[in-house]
């Protein structure tokens, strides 16, 4: 097994709380950091992966398709 430090836990930890859908600004309160920026440095990159399938669950309700994943182009009628 190779060498697991407590570091490499609590960052674990941060990972799967964001990726199971955790709010920042409570990791951060739970991992004791000063400020959320802190946790922002060490996280944003989660945050970002997420957000595609964030937006895909969004539904404002006003009757658009859904995303396949593909950019949809507007035409304008004349």
């Amino acid at each position: 097994m190779p060498h697991v430090s407590p570091h490499t836990c609590r960052h674990t930890f941060g990972h799967r709380w964001l990726a199971a859908g955790g709010d920042l600004f409570k990791l951060a309160k739970v991992l004791g950091h000063a400020s959320v920026a802190v946790t922002q440095k060490h996280y944003a990159y989660l945050l970002k992966e997420n957000l595609r399938d964030a937006v895909d669950r969004l539904d404002l309700g006003l009757g658009l398709p859904k995303p396949t994943g593909k950019v949809l182009e507007w035409t304008r009628e004349r």
